[in-house]
């Protein structure tokens, strides 16, 4: 498998330098803040036309380009549309900056997008859509829909396609190209919890539908959700919320290296924190509670280097009044917000270290090199049949579990020609080890432990390749 390996690689190395004509790079940045601006639309014209998105760090290329005057037409929902003439000779290098401005809806065309497997959904459509959460998030995505229960502290239930995709079974679901789904969760295999990720640092978000995409693997039954956190920020956020039920809610995203002091704006850090509590309208009280905190830095370390470091931390806790039988409401022995089991709920943790190093080679491609690591804990207190097993003690269960992840995602990509059709060509390696101590489900009652059902430890390893 490792020579094969090799040689693909090889072949997408000389394949890249096989051609009769131009080849074309650049990079597209933000004009204020000199920050590279990713899912750029690329049109260049002439007779034809050839279309491309600027990738995570603002680059794109065209290649195999015949001598003439050519218009590079580039476009981005929130900021000015732009159109430059380049006259092709030779290979060139050009740096595009794109400006923001007032948004405008056109009218739309639709049609079919052949250049791409999966879309994205930039920050101007988070700032249209209320949300709480990360997870509110994935509403935006066509088709997909979600439901909360049990207190509010549980990754949603999400529906995609058909699919009752339960709490992220047949859905691969990512941040910064770091899994969210867990693997022989103590809960449900694929459980892909999203409240870690404080939602003012998301930039956007990709998906695909179908089980198409042979890099993401895992999970990816119904589809695949990516997310994407910024790199930087423009403006220091404190801000304090407050409603109905003794919500509340706090937040702060600081700027760690100012604009003016950044290496000609080359390096950038911030720190987002994020506090959230409420009581809610059951009569038995959530007093569902979150904390999280992220810090990111995003630098280039030469022309073609960049890397990108994140750590956080998230802990959260609640109470849950559960799913109730109708029956119960309508004898008059509990009220529509009652509970039968008032004593369900859990808590849970996630820490994150998370580094990625992109280089972007002299013949266009790009080698991707990334490492993360989770330390991740989970306890949950459910009710779902009250006494039909136990008429004493009623049939509570607690599921938990202790684990770290651990993982290697490597990546080369480029384009070329053969015989006149251009190939996207990519290939890559992966792993990823969870080592999950004390995982056990056991029969309690008012949250105290009867027996232990089941108890143990887990060693799952998973590697990957693709070309």
């Amino acid at each position: 498998m490792r020579n094969g390996f090799l040689l693909f690689i090889s072949l997408l190395s000389i394949a890249s330098k096989i051609h009769g004509h131009s080849t074309i790079k650049g990079k597209i940045l933000e004009t204020l803040t000199k920050q590279p601006l990713s899912n750029v639309y690329i049109n260049l014209r002439n007779s034809e036309n050839r279309i491309t998105y600027s990738d995570q760090e603002g680059y794109f290329e065209f290649k195999s380009i015949p001598p003439g005057v050519y218009y590079l037409q580039t476009v981005l929902i929130g900021y000015k549309t732009r159109v430059d003439t380049l006259n092709i000779m030779n290979n060139g290098t050009i740096t595009l900056y794109m400006q923001e401005d007032i948004v405008e809806m056109p009218s739309i065309v639709i049609t079919g997008r052949k250049e791409l497997s999966q879309t994205t959904i930039n920050s101007l459509d988070f700032k249209l859509r209320t949300h709480n959460t990360t997870q509110d998030l994935l509403r935006l995505v066509p088709g997909l829909f979600i439901a909360q229960h049990a207190g509010g502290g549980k990754a949603e239930q999400i529906f995609l396609r058909g699919f009752d995709v339960d709490h992220g079974t047949d859905v691969a679901i990512s941040v910064d190209g770091m899994p969210v789904n867990m693997v022989s969760h103590a809960h449900g295999q694929g459980y892909a919890d999203l409240h870690f990720v404080i939602p003012e640092t998301v930039e956007n978000m990709n998906f695909s539908k179908g089980p198409y995409d042979t890099k993401t693997g895992d999970f990816n039954t119904a589809g695949t959700v990516k997310f994407q956190t910024k790199n930087s920020i423009r403006n220091n956020i404190i801000k304090y919320e407050t409603g109905r039920f003794g919500t509340q809610r706090g937040f702060a995203m600081i700027n760690l290296i100012p604009h003016r002091d950044s290496a000609a704006n080359r390096h950038s850090a911030y720190i987002a924190s994020e506090y959230f509590y409420t009581k809610g309208y059951f009569q038995n009280p959530q007093h569902f509670n979150r904390f999280n905190i992220f810090g990111k830095y995003h630098g280039q370390l030469s022309a073609h280097t960049d890397l990108s470091l994140s750590l956080s931390t998230f802990c959260s806790r609640w109470d849950a009044s559960g799913q109730i039988p109708k029956r119960a409401v309508d004898q008059g022995l509990i009220s529509w917000f009652g509970s039968i089991d008032p004593t369900e709920g859990g808590n849970t943790s996630r820490t994150n270290a998370n580094v990625l190093l992109t280089n972007h080679l002299n013949n266009a491609g790009v080698v991707k090199n990334q490492l993360y690591f989770t330390d991740y804990s989970f306890n949950l207190f459910s009710n779902f049949t009250y006494f039909k097993e136990d008429s004493i003690n009623g049939d509570q269960i607690n599921q938990y579990e202790q684990r770290k992840m651990f993982g290697y995602n490597g990546s080369y990509s480029n384009d070329f020609k053969i015989g006149g059709l251009l190939i996207k060509g990519s290939a890559g390696i992966g792993f990823r080890g969870d080592r999950i101590n004390n995982i056990g489900l056991t029969h309690t009652v008012k949250r105290q432990t009867l027996e232990n059902v089941k108890k143990g430890n887990v060693e799952e390893n998973n590697f990957n390749g693709y070309g």
